[in-house]
Formats: structure tokens, C-alpha cells, sequence
């Protein structure tokens, strides 16, 4: 999980605000590249330049979360950068360096935002990254799945104790399994008037002359 690139679900998640026609401000938020983590703080943001849009041209640029590193034991470097699409007449994103962290690359970037421009005006911010959960919601998910299923389980031993096989309500489920096929069924009262029936007519068959 937390090797995944994504925005974790804490603070502002780095919502972005159009300041003008050549300003997106960034706001907290925390982020994961390659299981790198870094953050702006609470009551802090960073304004993203814009440069200046094509009159009669659509565009594309990326608001981008880049780590950098010179290698083992080196530097490390955590930066909002802006990526400059190519002005066209539709708008396509332009490309990101994607290195694989874990295997010796040097760089790499997460998309947060992209900045739509139509001639020379900034006409939508969307989101890219995906948002995650953070850690303190990820242990409380883990600790309702656990009393989920404890719940259950309690709830099937009850059964099969009613079923005259006593299990505990913390057995394991491979024990569960052994007691429910442990569990004597009583024959029906159909089942005992159709072998009744079977037997009379037998009886019938050589009381005949």
C-alpha cells in the first residue's frame, strides 16, 4: 500500500485553487512515490506557475509531485514541478518520467493536477492521483474486518453447539468445519412413513394369494 503512488487521505489531500490565468495554488497534503513519503504542512501551500497559453490553442499541463535521488546513502529530493504540454488544436498530457525506484532509477514523477487551458484562460484543475487511505484508517479497517469476522464466528459455533456438537466461539474454522460434518441428523418424519410404506406394501406383496 504504501509502496503505491497516491495522495493519502489526510489534510487538504493537496487541493488545488486557480489564483489567476497563470497561478494554481497547491495546498497540504501529504503523498507516496515508490514508498516515499513527503508532505506540505498544515496552514502552508505552494503556488504552481502556468506559463502563459496559445491564443486559439488547447493545452495541457501536468501538476506534478517529483522525487529525485543521487542513489544509495545520497540526496533526496521532493518537489512540486510543473510539466508543460504541447499546444495544439485538442490537448493531450504530456509524458512523465516513471523510473522504477526500485530498481536503480533515479527519478520519478506522480501527476496531482491537470491544468486545462483553452486559448489563453486556465478552464478546469483536475484531479489525477488517486487518494488513498492513510495508515490510521487502514488499521481501523483491518480492526473492523477482524471483529467482523469474530462476530461470525461466534454466531456459527452458537449453531453447531445448538446442533448438540459443542464448539468454542474462538475454534478455528478448519475445527467449525470438522464439528458441522460431526452434527447427527434425525430422519424426517416424511422419510420414516415412506420406508413405513415400502415395508407395508412388501408385507402385502406376499400376504397375497
Amino acid at each position: 500500500i504504501i509502496g503505491s503512488d497516491r495522495v493519502l487521505d489526510i489534510g487538504e489531500k493537496f487541493k488545488a485553487e486557480v489564483i489567476n490565468s497563470n497561478t494554481v495554488r497547491v495546498y497540504n497534503g501529504v503523498v507516496v512515490i515508490g514508498g516515499h513519503v513527503a508532505r506540505i504542512v498544515p496552514g502552508d501551500y505552494q503556488d504552481m506557475t502556468i506559463e502563459n497559453g496559445t491564443a486559439g490553442k488547447k493545452r495541457n499541463d501536468l501538476i506534478v509531485a517529483r522525487f529525485m535521488t543521487t542513489g544509495n546513502a545520497g540526496t533526496d529530493d521532493y518537489t512540486l514541478a510543473v510539466v508543460k504540454g504541447a499546444a495544439g488544436d485538442t490537448a493531450a498530457d504530456p509524458s512523465l518520467v516513471q523510473g522504477d525506484l526500485y530498481n536503480g532509477a533515479k527519478q520519478r514523477e506522480l501527476a496531482l493536477w491537470r491544468v486545462k487551458l483553452d486559448g489563453v484562460n486556465i478552464t478546469d484543475v483536475e484531479r489525477v492521483a488517486p487518494v488513498g487511505p492513510s495508515l490510521d484508517s487502514l488499521n481501523m479497517d483491518i480492526e473492523e474486518c477482524f471483529q467482523s469476522v469474530s462476530d461470525g464466528k461466534s454466531l456459527v459455533a452458537a449453531a453447531i453447539t445448538g446442533k448438540g456438537v459443542t464448539t468454542a466461539a474462538d475454534a478455528s474454522f478448519s475445527v467449525m468445519a470438522g464439528n458441522i460434518a460431526n452434527i447427527r441428523t434425525e430422519p424426517s418424519a416424511m422419510s420414516i412413513v415412506s420406508v413405513a410404506n415400502q415395508a407395508n406394501g412388501v408385507s402385502a406383496t406376499y400376504k397375497t394369494p
